[in-house]
Order: C-alpha cells, then structure tokens, then sequence
C-alpha cells in the first residue's frame, strides 16, 4: 500500500466538512424487510449481499440484476450479525434469541442450528446491585478466509470457534467482558481481530489463538473496523472519531474527529475513500488521503446501523431503519 495514505494520520490531518449540497438519488432501493434493517454482508465476489433486521429475517439478494432471492426464517428475535463462506455454500445468521442459523446459499433450507450454551447467565459489572441475568446474545459470526472454520462472538467473554463440515464446537476463547460485537481475519489468516463495546480492541495470532496486542478503546461501538494497508493497520469506528492502529505494535497513531454516534466504518478496495454512518441520520463518504468530506446522505430517521462497500469497490449499500436498503454507485457520488 502506497506510503501516502498511512502519513495522512501522522501528519494530523483533521477530517473536514466541504461537502456540497449533493441530491443523487439512489442508484437503486431494495425493499423487503418490515422492520429496521440492522446489518449487511457481501458475498466475497459481490454476487449477493444478505441484510439482516429487527423483523428477525434475513433477506439474500441477488446483486447483478437487484433482486430479492430469499427470505431466510428461523430466529425468534433480530438478526444482530451475518456471513458467507468465502465459496458461497452457506449463509450464517447470528441473533439476539441465542442462535447462530446455517443456511444452504442455492436452496434457502435451514441445514444446521448453533445453540449457544449457557442460554443465560449473571453478567457482572463495577456495582454489583446492577449485576443481573442476560440472555446470551450472539453479536458476531465470521469465517476464516480458507471457510474451515466458523467463529461466533457472543454477549458472554467468549469466542466460539466451530468446524464448518459439521458445524462442532472446537475450541472457546475467552475474550471481552463486555461481549464480542465483531470478528475479522487478515487476507492471510494470520490475525484475527476482535471488538468488544467500550471496552478494547484484542489482536489475535490465529496459530496459538493467544491476544498478540490489547488496543485499549473505551468510548467505541468497537462493532465495526477494517485492516488495511496489506494488514498492517486498521481503522475503527469509535464514538465519533476514526481511530488508526499500528497493528504490529498496538499503538493508536491518530483519533480523528467524525461525526457523532459512529455505528460503521469501511474502506473501499483500493483504500482511496472511507464510509461511515452513525445514528446522527448521516451517511458520508470521505476521501481517505485528504480527509474531506465528498458526499453525504441524510436520511429522514436516525440510527443507521450499516453501511456496506462492495467488493468492486463500485456500489455503496446503506442499511435503514425503515427496512430498506439504499444502493449507489460510487462513481456518481465523487465526480
């Protein structure tokens, strides 16, 4: 990765607002969710993109011709996190009601079903008067880039690893206190990094599955990041700043000021603009190596839990909640 895009935060360069009043309707709108859409996923070729929502459905959609392919059922509360494995066999949907649902991609059928055990128990804080009994939430769901194995970040201080040619639990790792809200993987598999709610970020070595470096990060959602720069850095959505880490190190290069109650964050393929959204009613798209603000969307409801980059790096997807997913072409938007 070009040297530029990484001195852009060792010289302190603020994000700033230059946006001009841009009217671009969406390139397309997808309606199919009855409720507030929480979360969207690519497929790994762009193909199909799953969304995920608060009428606890997932919906596949078909992204050459921006169909709706299924609606996928089984969970009893809202969909939190989903996936595809990297050869597109299945879809995985992680849920609030305790279970992680294995779908078959081509026929929509319910092939397995993750019971996360135990179903409840006491999570603990700093006063213990509000120490209570919680329903054991699944917050993540992530492959290995090989798809052999199935990861599932729960409310607990777990991360549960399980095979994926018949979906066994084979080994627990006890990560966040405050539950683990995502999962990713270095293009190598080498790292894995995981994300708890205001509390820390953990670089994993994925041989010993022991923490390589703690990134300490108290005010994030820490439900969303990115490596990049061939893996040697990433970049999370804290509150409402864009955090910059070393991973080699562990060391925060730069908090740079966005906008308020930050819920996504993503780099395009080639790293020369970043997404984010938040719960401000803003979608904005920066320009990475300048820090300005290109184009912003606001939508007429707050809380807009995920916004999407595909793989192409030419469409941009935005989650809302009126259970619609907003579609554009990037090409459009920086002109």
């Amino acid at each position: 990765m070009k040297k530029y895009i990484i001195a852009i935060f060792i010289v302190l360069v603020q994000f700033q607002v230059y946006s001009q009043k841009n009217e671009i309707q969406p390139y397309k709108i997808l309606e199919g969710h009855t409720y507030k859409i929480n979360y969207l996923h690519f497929s790994n070729d762009g193909r199909y993109l799953a969304s995920g929502g608060w009428d606890n459905y997932t919906i596949l959609w078909d992204m050459e011709n921006f169909s709706k392919l299924k609606t996928l059922k089984g969970h009893s509360d809202w969909v939190r996190e989903l996936n595809i494995t990297p050869n597109n066999k299945y879809v995985v949907s992680g849920s609030h009601d305790g279970t992680v649902n294995i779908y078959a991609l081509n026929t929509g059928e319910l092939k397995h079903v993750i019971k996360i055990t135990p179903e409840n128990f006491i999570k603990k804080g700093i006063y213990p008067e509000f120490d209570r009994r919680v329903k054991n939430a699944v917050c993540a769901v992530s492959f290995t880039p090989d798809g052999k194995y199935l990861l599932v970040g729960t409310l607990d201080e777990y991360i549960r690893i399980f095979d994926t040619s018949e979906f066994e639990l084979i080994n627990k790792l006890k990560a966040h206190h405050n539950g683990t809200g995502y999962i990713d993987f270095s293009k190598d598999g080498n790292l894995m990094v995981s994300g708890s709610i205001y509390k820390e970020l953990i670089v994993w070595d994925t041989q010993t599955y022991l923490p390589k470096h703690i990134l300490k990060e108290h005010r994030g959602y820490n439900s969303s990041f990115q490596l990049f720069n061939q893996d040697k850095y990433l970049v999370n959505a804290a509150n409402d700043t864009i955090n910059v880490w070393n991973v080699t190190n562990g060391e925060l290069i730069r908090s740079i000021p966005a906008q308020d109650k930050l819920q996504s964050v993503q780099l395009t393929p080639d790293e020369k603009y970043m997404l984010t959204c938040g719960e401000d009613h803003m979608l904005i798209l920066w320009d990475f190596e300048s820090g300005k603000e290109l184009w912003s969307y606001k939508n007429s409801k707050p809380e807009l839990a995920d916004c999407k980059i595909s793989p192409n790096g030419e469409l941009l997807a935005l989650a809302t909640p009126e259970g619609k997913i907003l579609i554009w072409e990037i090409k459009d938007l920086v002109k």
